[in-house]
């Protein structure tokens, strides 16, 4: 039962890590555009509109979400082979 739980959970891990890592690059681009159709020569925020875009432009460039992933479906790998060498064992 904990098994097939654990499995459950790493494996819902890694589909939202792997969703996560395909949309970032996207959510990025798109908010960058965005800071970006903000920013006038006139504006008196526009130095804090130039860091937001470069915030977005970080993330999109990030392998944080990468690593996540791989960790995640690294995780879910072990738990799959750990529930295999014991359904083996008791055969």
């Amino acid at each position: 039962m904990i098994m097939k739980t654990l499995k459950i959970i790493t494996g819902a891990l890694s589909a939202i890590s792997a969703l996560i890592m395909i949309a970032i690059p996207f959510l990025s681009s798109y908010m960058q555009g965005f800071y970006k159709s903000q920013i006038d020569d006139f504006s008196k925020s526009a130095q804090e509109l130039l860091d937001k875009k470069q915030f977005w432009a970080q993330i999109g460039e990030s392998y944080l979400f990468l690593y996540i992933f791989i960790a995640c479906v690294s995780l879910f790998v072990i738990v799959i082979f750990i529930d295999w060498l014991k359904a083996r064992k008791s055969k």
